[in-house]
C-alpha cells in the first residue's frame, strides 16, 4: 500500500469515528474535495497541511502515517509534494520554475519513487519536453508513464493518452494521433468523474476532425465538449472549443452560427486575457463579415486583431492584417486608396509573400475594369505571375491560386491570360 492511499485511510477512519463530516475538516485547512480526493489515495497533502488535519482530527502525524515508517513516509511526501508543486507551475505555464525544481529531484529520491511515483515523475518529464517543443522526446516520456500505469493506475491513463494523442499529432503521426485519443474516449467514459478531462477528450477529438475537414464529426465532439463544460460550471477548455465551433461552422456555410460561435470565444479571450487567441478570433471575425458584406464590421475586427498583434509584436500577423484591410477597401470600391495603401505596406521592404502578390494582381485588375489601361492590366497579370512561382515552391497555396484565378481573371473574361497562368504554374 503506498503512503497516499494509507493516509487516505487513516483520515477517513478517524473522520468517521468522531462523526466529522468531509466539510469540517477541509475547514480553513483545504477545500471539501481536496479531502474526498485524500481519502481515496489520490492527492498526497503536504507535510503542513497533514499536520493540521492531525491536529483537527486529535491525533499525530505518526498516527496517520505510521510511527515505524515516519521517516520514509516523510520523505515520500516532500517528493510527492514538490511534484505536485511542478505539476502547478507547468499549468501557470512557470516553465523555468517547474525545470529548477524538477532538477532537485535526485538518484538517491528517484530511488524512494513507488510505481506511482515513477509514473508521475515521467508524465512531468513529458510536459516539460512538450513546452520545449521537443516532441520525441515528450513522445517517449509520456510512454513510460503510460506503461507504469497501465496495470494499476487505469484511471490515470485518459489525460496520459489524451497528451500523447496531441504530441502524435504534432509529429504528423496523425493515424497514430487518432488511435490514442479513442484510448483516451475509452478511458474517459470507464472514469467519467474528472469532467474537465472529459471536456478535453472530446475538445481533441473535434480538433482532430476538424484537421481532416470531416467538420459534422468535429462539430459533433465539440458541442460535447460544450456541454460537459456547461454542465460541470467550468470554462476548461470553453474559448478554444467555440472558436474551433466558428471554423467548422463556415466551412460548412452556417455564417451565422459561425459568428456567434467567434463572438462568444472573444468574449471569454477577453475575459481571461488570452491575446494570442483573442487576435485570431477577430482576424476570422473579419473575413467573415466581409462574406456576409458587412464590411465596417469586418473592417473593425481586422483592426482589432492588427492591434492586438502589435501589442505582441507579432510581424508577421500585423503584416496579414494589413493586407486584409487593404482587401476590405478594394471590396469597399476605395481601389486608389488600396493603391496607395499596398505602396506604402511594399515601402516596408517585407519579402513579397502569395498574399502580397495575389493583392498586387486584384488591385490592378480591379482598376483596369474602369480605366481599361493595358499597362494596368499587364501588372495586374505580372502580379498572378509572381504568385504563380510562390505556389510553385509552396504548394500548400496551391488550391487557393486556383480559385483566385478563376474569381479574378477568369470571371473577368481573360480568357487567354488565365489559361497562360493555369498551363505554366497548376
Amino acid at each position: 500500500m503506498d503512503i497516499s492511499t494509507q493516509i487516505g485511510i487513516k483520515i477517513k477512519e478517524m473522520r468517521t469515528v468522531q462523526n466529522i463530516t468531509q466539510e469540517e475538516l477541509a475547514k480553513g485547512i483545504v477545500n471539501r474535495s481536496f479531502i474526498s480526493q485524500l481519502e481515496k489515495g489520490t492527492v498526497s497533502p503536504s507535510i503542513d497541511t497533514l499536520d493540521k488535519l492531525a491536529q483537527r482530527l486529535n491525533c499525530s502525524i505518526s498516527y496517520l502515517i505510521g510511527q515505524s515508517e515516519r521517516n520514509e513516509a516523510i520523505d515520500q511526501l516532500n517528493i510527492i509534494s514538490l511534484m505536485d508543486n511542478i505539476e502547478s507551475h507547468l499549468n501557470e505555464n512557470s516553465l523555468d520554475r517547474a525545470k529548477q525544481l524538477l532538477e532537485s529531484i535526485t538518484g538517491e529520491w528517484m530511488s524512494k519513487l513507488s510505481n506511482f511515483e515513477r509514473g508521475k515523475y515521467f508524465w512531468i518529464k513529458a510536459r516539460i519536453n512538450w513546452f520545449d517543443k521537443n516532441y520525441e522526446d515528450a513522445e517517449l516520456y509520456v510512454l513510460k508513464a503510460i506503461k507504469i500505469y497501465e496495470d494499476n493506475y487505469q484511471n490515470q491513463l485518459g489525460k496520459l493518452y489524451n497528451f500523447l494523442g496531441t504530441t502524435l499529432f504534432k509529429l504528423d503521426k496523425i493515424e497514430d494521433s487518432f488511435k490514442s485519443f479513442s484510448k483516451a474516449m475509452y478511458f474517459t467514459h470507464q472514469y467519467p468523474s474528472d469532467y474537465y478531462l472529459t471536456v478535453e477528450t472530446y475538445f481533441n477529438m473535434g480538433v482532430y476532425h476538424t484537421y481532416l475537414r470531416e467538420y459534422q464529426t468535429a462539430i459533433y465532439y465539440l458541442l460535447n465538449a460544450q456541454e460537459c463544460g456547461e454542465n460541470n460550471s467550468t470554462l476548461h477548455k470553453l474559448g478554444e472549443i467555440k472558436m474551433t465551433l466558428g471554423i467548422c461552422y463556415r466551412h460548412i456555410g452556417r455564417l451565422q452560427e459561425s459568428i456567434a460561435a467567434y463572438l462568444d470565444a472573444s468574449r471569454l479571450f477577453t475575459t481571461r486575457d488570452e491575446n494570442n487567441h483573442l487576435a485570431g478570433v477577430y482576424f476570422n471575425l473579419g473575413v467573415l463579415y466581409r462574406e456576409i458584406n458587412d464590411m465596417n464590421e469586418s473592417t473593425n475586427c481586422f483592426t482589432k486583431a492588427k492591434t492586438t498583434y502589435e501589442q505582441k509584436k507579432n510581424e508577421s500577423y500585423i503584416h496579414k492584417c494589413e493586407i486584409q484591410l487593404i482587401k476590405n477597401m478594394i471590396k469597399s470600391n476605395s481601389t486608389q486608396l488600396a493603391r496607395e495603401s499596398f505602396k506604402e505596406l511594399r515601402k516596408k521592404g517585407k519579402k513579397i509573400g502569395y498574399e502580397d502578390a495575389l493583392l498586387g494582381g486584384i488591385i490592378n485588375l480591379t482598376e483596369y475594369k474602369t480605366t481599361k489601361n493595358e499597362t494596368v492590366l499587364s501588372e495586374g497579370i505580372n502580379y498572378f505571375s509572381l504568385a504563380g512561382e510562390i505556389v510553385k515552391s509552396s504548394p500548400e497555396h496551391k488550391l487557393d491560386y486556383l480559385k483566385d484565378i478563376n474569381t479574378y481573371i477568369l470571371q473577368e473574361n481573360f480568357f487567354e491570360e488565365a489559361k497562360a497562368l493555369f498551363l505554366k504554374y497548376l
